[in-house]
């Protein structure tokens, strides 16, 4: 029996409206987000440092406008909801940047970073020792 497809629901809307952002656009309007509903801030400090570029203002705050308006009336567990689905547009894009880097760049083996960072630690060792 063939099943139906449900209608789109305001949270896809959203996913869908973010998902074209840069990580710091969607973290901008992530925590618009979190900050109306006085939800705890889920980004990294360095984040918040970061700010959109000047040319995307305008449209990241048309969008913005948008996903407001959309969860405007979620209740608190449809806002849990949309911050998780959020969080996982956030890693399939940083997913698709490290592929993307990978493609383009190669990669260095396991053995050659951790050989690099045990160096490091030990030079810093022997730094504070003396």
């Amino acid at each position: 029996m063939a099943q139906r497809k449900s209608e789109p629901t305001a949270i896809d809307e959203i996913v869908h409206l973010i998902a074209p952002l840069s990580s710091v656009e969607h973290d901008h309007v992530v925590h618009r987000l979190t900050e109306r509903w006085e939800k705890p801030d889920q980004r990294q400090p360095w984040d918040r440092d970061k700010v959109v570029a000047e040319d995307r203002r305008d449209k990241v705050a048309q969008i913005e406008r948008r996903v407001t308006a959309l969860a405007e009336t979620f209740i608190p567990d449809e806002q849990d909801e949309l911050l998780e689905e959020l969080k996982l547009v956030w890693l399939r894009r940083a997913l698709d940047e490290a592929e993307e880097s990978k493609r383009k760049h190669g990669t260095i083996p396991a053995e050659e970073v951790f050989a690099e960072l045990r160096q490091r630690a030990e030079e810093r060792l022997r730094k504070s020792q003396q």
